[in-house]
């Protein structure tokens, strides 16, 4: 019965080809989800040329504190108005 075992030989070789595809398909969908979950959430405030300068001048002590928060009113303002 020469024949008898090749079919069965033939069938699980094939069969033993889903396992690997299934492994892959859960090796893809993981890497999916992993790549949605560590995204980075909503979306970033957008650069202030303006208040990054006025507040790098405060940070160096060029402005005391009474004059930074007058210009970063004036800039919220104008944020504001702009928006």
């Amino acid at each position: 019965m020469p024949g008898c075992c090749d079919g069965v030989t033939g069938m699980m070789g094939a069969m033993g080809w889903w396992w690997l595809a299934a492994v892959l398909i859960v090796v893809v969908l993981v890497t999916v989800v992993l790549a949605l979950l560590m995204r980075p959430r909503g979306a970033a405030a957008p650069a202030d040329p303006a208040r990054d300068a006025l507040r790098e001048r405060y940070a160096r002590g060029e402005i005391p504190r009474e004059e930074y928060e007058e210009r970063d009113a004036v800039l919220s303002r104008r944020a504001g108005r702009r928006g």
